[in-house]
């Protein structure tokens, strides 16, 4: 079995909805012309507080081994095994969600993506004084949970709530080692744009963009 990470004095947050769900929905709606589009809110977690972890730890992963050798004569021997192999992961994961998506226990000044332009972006005009920033950039002095950030599209970390270990591979052994990855980890953008689809006219979002594209 492999152990969830967790802060041990407490200082975790997670999101109050599954995000594998809410990203799933956002496909299914786009579908049907229908934008979904929820702020996700976030709240203290994790085993130190007897609360759910980032995702639950596999109980299955049983990883059996069998091995013969045989010795040939006094210079050679004849090796076979069979294993089953799960990847480990969990420490980087964690510590990425920690860094940059602990909404609500750590703060930077940071605007997001396209939020400002060439022509609006504050100005410096000393090397002592910080340019003010949109007011809706703004964090809160206190917190209290559960804590919606601002500006709930920007570009930020989350952790899969339903990733688990794969069993599914061999190694193959003579004088090298070849592997051979299947399932391997991703990492996907949560709030990417959806193809969204026109009921009326059946048109979705991507096609009429490619047309528009090649029109110029």
């Amino acid at each position: 079995m492999l152990q969830t990470p967790y802060e041990v004095n407490g200082q975790q947050i997670a999101p109050t909805v599954n995000t594998v769900d809410w990203f799933n929905q956002r496909a299914s709606d786009a579908a049907k012309g229908i934008a979904f589009e929820p702020l996700l809110t976030f709240a203290p977690t994790g085993q130190a507080r007897g609360d759910r972890p980032y995702r639950p730890m596999p109980k299955n992963n049983i990883a059996p081994r069998f091995a013969v050798a045989y010795a040939v004569n006094t210079r050679t021997s004849v090796r076979a095994g069979f294993g089953m192999y799960y990847d480990h992961f969990g420490e980087g994961i964690t510590s990425s969600f920690s860094q940059f998506g602990a909404f609500g226990l750590s703060f930077s000044v940071t605007n997001p993506a396209g939020f400002y332009t060439v022509d609006n972006s504050p100005r410096y005009t000393s090397s002592t004084a910080i340019p003010p920033l949109s007011p809706s950039l703004a964090q809160p002095s206190t917190i209290s949970y559960p804590y919606t950030p601002p500006n709930d599209f920007a570009i930020t970390w989350g952790v899969d709530s339903k990733i688990k270990a794969v069993g599914k591979g061999f190694i193959f052994e003579t004088a090298y080692v070849g592997r051979f990855g299947r399932d391997l980890l991703q990492q996907r953008d949560l709030a990417e744009p959806v193809d969204l689809v026109d009921p009326k006219s059946g048109r979705d979002y991507f096609t009429a963009g490619t047309a528009f594209e090649g029109s110029r």
